[in-house]
């Protein structure tokens, strides 16, 4: 697990998927250009998001659970299967996502989910 205060580049995160690391709840990824990655299975849960660019982004079967997309880009990303309870998509880009088999429950008012499709 990574801890909640650390920051880490995109190559980092890259490298230590790669090597078959998969827990980085709590991550600060602010700002983060994941730009057509390929990440599935990915432990996200809790990580700040926020302004990332995900464009293309595979997160396929992730686990998103009340993950920061505060204005994210996160257009034409694979979110099939992920789990995005209560995950905050505020002001984030949606366009030609992919929820399918998405699980979007939330505790809040769907009005947390702002598609700008």
């Amino acid at each position: 697990m990574i801890c909640r205060t650390d920051a880490m580049t995109a190559e980092d995160l890259l490298k230590q998927h790669t090597s078959g690391i998969r827990d980085f709840s709590g991550a600060q990824l602010q700002h983060i250009d994941l730009s057509q990655a390929s990440i599935a299975d990915i432990d996200l849960w809790q990580a700040d998001l926020s302004h990332a660019n995900l464009t293309q982004t595979n997160l396929k079967a992730a686990s998103l659970r009340e993950t920061n997309f505060k204005a994210a880009n996160l257009s034409g990303a694979n979110l099939q299967n992920a789990d995005l309870r209560e995950a905050n998509f505020e002001q984030a880009n949606l366009e030609n996502t992919d929820f399918q088999n998405a699980n979007l429950r939330q505790h809040h008012p769907i009005s947390r989910l702002i598609c700008a499709c």
